[in-house]
Order: C-alpha cells, then sequence, then structure tokens
C-alpha cells in the first residue's frame, strides 16, 4: 500500500493506493474536516499524458499516438500501435481511471480534468471518503472483464483494503 497525507489548515487529506487486482489499483481519498463549520468542496482530479519519448542517445524523437478520450465517470488513454523501443502496444491497450460518483470530464490535447458534479460538504470534525481506479490493459477482452470487477472494488472497497493488509502482514 502507498499512502500520502496532507495535512492542512482546514482539513487532512489521506490518499491510499493498493492493486485490487493484476490490472487495477484502487485508490481512496479521505479528507476530514478539521474546523468547527462545514466545509464545502469542489472536488477535481487533473492528470496528462506524456506523447513523445527522445532516445538518450542519438536524440530520435518517438510519438507514441496517444490520445484521451472522456468516458462517463472519469477518462481513458487509446494507443496507437507501436512497435519500438522494446515494447508492443495495440490499439487495444488501454489506461483506464474510473471516479466513484458523477463526474464530467473535459479532455485538451494531451491533458483532461475530471470534476465531480455534485458539491461536497463535510460537516464539523467528520470525514468524507471517495475511490477511484487506475486500469492497465493490453486486450479488449481484459478490460471487458476487469469492468465487473472495478464495479466491486466501488461498492465493496473496505474489503479490498483489509484483503490487502492481511496479505501484507
Amino acid at each position: 500500500k502507498i499512502s500520502q497525507t496532507y495535512d492542512l489548515t482546514d482539513f487532512k487529506l489521506t490518499l491510499e493506493l493498493i492493486f485490487a487486482s493484476n490490472r487495477t489499483a484502487l485508490i481512496r481519498t479521505k479528507i476530514d474536516n478539521k474546523t468547527d463549520k462545514d466545509l464545502n468542496l469542489n472536488l477535481e482530479w487533473t492528470g496528462n499524458i506524456f506523447n513523445q519519448f527522445k532516445e538518450k542517445e542519438g536524440g530520435q524523437v518517438y510519438k507514441l499516438g496517444q490520445s484521451l478520450q472522456a468516458t462517463e465517470n472519469g477518462v481513458k488513454s487509446t494507443s496507437l500501435k507501436l512497435e519500438k523501443l522494446g515494447a508492443t502496444l495495440t490499439e487495444e491497450t488501454k489506461f483506464v481511471v474510473n471516479y466513484e460518483g458523477e463526474t464530467k470530464t473535459i479532455v485538451e490535447g494531451n491533458s483532461y480534468k475530471t470534476n465531480l458534479i455534485a458539491p461536497v460538504v463535510i460537516k464539523s470534525n467528520e470525514s468524507f471518503t471517495i475511490n477511484s481506479t487506475q486500469t492497465y490493459t493490453f486486450t479488449t477482452e481484459e478490460l471487458n472483464k476487469e469492468q465487473s470487477k472495478i464495479q466491486d472494488m466501488f461498492k465493496n472497497s473496505e474489503k479490498y483494503f483489509e484483503e490487502n493488509n492481511i496479505r501484507w502482514q
């Protein structure tokens, strides 16, 4: 498990990542309100892809041919066929990020921004938890099989974190 904590003035943000399957990482985001009043938040995630690679020797630049596409609950990166640098990627190779809840994603070139549609209100000294997944697959069949696992990860996230803890103890 990878854990990261930011202890800020008004809230504490804790991010925990585990590998819930051989294709998907499950990320739990917890926000603790440290104030004596309601905390009103608009949650947003941003990211980008690196779409070219430059060799150290010779300096040849390879365009990776990836593209981003907004999905119903996040974003997906699709590759074009690439058989260079010892890796074979095809049009079926996908990296998919899913967020719990209703979201809207905007893609601009190699960058994306996903917003949780409804604002989050966290009462004084209470917390809010939301999960997301990051999935990497090589074939459409793998991606299709992973979809039901992702839904189960969202529905039973605590079970996955408990199993991870037991496995690593």
